[in-house]
């Protein structure tokens, strides 16, 4: 990097061309300046907002977990102290047909419950974990934007005492100069607004491609559990029971994911569409295990291929939308490099137009 030169020191003494001559190697280094960090103030301020909505979501989701924790421990007590004190009378058909029926509703009622609660509470700590990436990721990235800030907010700080020095007050003998002035504040204007367009719709696509990989977890895990329901329709036993509900377990994770990751997209680009329902088949433990026979496993079959054929339907629009998602990005993307070049050409106006002006009043 080239040493800058030293300040420019206005003072009684010398003609306004020598003036002009002795502003001219600072004015060239601070317009620099300039040029190199127009992005950084309005960037900064769109990726403060990002980072406090990051952490406000986190504070959120902590207190989530917390409560999900507390409620999970509840209820898998509870789940555990009816089946514990209740299932040797069962075994051994003490009570009846009706009293068969109680304890199985009782049953499912309970253990329902208990997975519920595990699984909303298993979802807020992938959600955390993805945000807490993200936060990561947005800290390592400010302070370079700070940095940019301040180097900017600086040259301008300097640029408008160096032209405040030699233009103060009234200039009507430069019309010119002060209609380019102008246009400059306009350029900037549109170029912070193109800005802000071209960085939301980058923050949309990449939330829609962090929902396409949680999506395709979430067809491989429906596979997964496509495949455990033939092996259990043929006498698979309980063992492609509980490897089946595993799997549309984590099928039903990756799907909040996509859900939380879509609706992201949305909060940033009002363009994005939702991408229709996601319904992840679930079983329960009597069903599959104690009352297992063929035709509640190819009732549950069928579930899961309803629910694999609605994901996969949900997966093609989600396409769609990330597709139309990056065609946007790269228009306005187009667009903010444009508004850059015409901000650029309208500085080099204003710096041409004053450097005549110092001309002209320096009598050449």
């Amino acid at each position: 990097m080239s040493e800058a030169p030293p300040p420019y020191q206005s003072g009684p003494g010398g003609s306004i061309h020598e003036r002009i001559a002795a502003a001219a190697p600072q004015n060239a280094s601070l317009l620099s300046t300039l040029s190199n960090t127009d992005y950084a103030p309005s960037a900064l301020k769109e990726h403060n907002s990002y980072i406090a909505d990051l952490n406000k979501d986190l504070s959120t989701t902590a207190k989530q977990i917390a409560s999900l924790e507390s409620k999970v421990k509840k209820e898998y007590k509870e789940h555990e102290a009816y089946r514990d004190s209740k299932f040797k009378k069962f075994a051994h058909g003490l009570g009846g047909s009706k009293g068969k029926e109680k304890f199985a509703a009782k049953a499912d009622k309970e253990e329902r419950e208990f997975i519920e609660a595990w699984q909303a509470e298993r979802e807020a700590k992938e959600k955390q974990k993805t945000l807490q990436e993200r936060l990561n990721e947005a800290n390592q990235s400010k302070a370079q934007l700070e940095a940019d800030t301040k180097r900017h907010e600086q040259a301008q700080k300097e640029l408008d005492a160096l032209y405040n020095s030699i233009f103060a007050g009234p200039t009507p003998e430069f019309p010119e100069e002060d209609q380019k002035e102008y246009t400059l504040n306009q350029q900037r204007d549109a170029f912070t607004q193109a800005q802000s367009r071209a960085n939301a719709e980058h923050h949309a696509v990449e939330n829609l491609q962090g929902a396409t990989r949680a999506m395709r977890q979430a067809l491989a895990s429906l596979d997964e559990a496509r495949s455990h329901s033939t092996m259990d329709m043929f006498g698979g036993g309980t063992l492609s029971d509980m490897m089946e509900r595993n799997a549309l377990s984590a099928a039903a994770s990756a799907v909040q994911q996509v859900r939380w990751q879509v609706d992201s997209a949305r909060k940033v680009s009002s363009q994005v569409q939702d991408v229709g329902p996601m319904d992840i088949a679930q079983g329960n433990f009597l069903g599959d295990v104690l009352f297992d026979n063929i035709f509640s496993d190819m009732a549950m079959h069928d579930k899961i291929k309803d629910s694999q054929a609605q994901v996969q339907r949900a997966s093609q629009r989600l396409g769609q939308e990330l597709e139309r998602a990056r065609g946007r990005e790269g228009d306005l993307a187009k667009g903010y490099n444009a508004a850059k070049m015409r901000l650029e050409e309208a500085r080099r106006g204003l710096q041409d137009e004053r450097a005549s002006a110092f001309q002209r009043v320096g009598g050449r």
